[in-house]
């Protein structure tokens, strides 16, 4: 494996569109490669660059959408049901874990 050593200011730089890549995951590639004049060799590294960042966000993204989709669930199935410890209990669980300001692994999350 042979690796590259590059400058200070191109680091900068690849930096600054990984961060922009990520930063706005729905934009085309014809639009990122216009905005910071990239070929496509460029482009395709930079990107390869990201892809780890892009998968983790992915699959986070992925899981908040199960959890979601199972709170939504218990909270429907629980409704109408009478007023107990043990639906009380599901209930309080649900809710300690929605994103608030309170939740110190949420607050991790929003802040990568």
């Amino acid at each position: 494996m042979s690796l590259t050593i590059l400058p200070a200011d191109e680091i900068d730089y690849i930096v600054t569109v990984s961060d922009f890549i990520l930063k706005f995951p729905n934009l085309s590639v014809g639009d990122i490669k216009k905005k910071f004049r990239l070929t496509s060799e460029e482009y395709e590294m930079i990107f390869d660059l990201c892809m780890p960042r892009i998968r983790s966000g992915s699959a986070a993204a992925y899981w908040r959408t199960k959890y979601h989709m199972l709170a939504a669930s218990l909270k429907r199935v629980l409704g109408p049901a009478k007023s107990c410890e043990l639906k009380n209990d599901i209930l309080y669980a649900i809710q300690e874990c929605e994103t608030s300001d309170n939740n110190e692994l949420v607050k991790g999350e929003l802040n990568e």
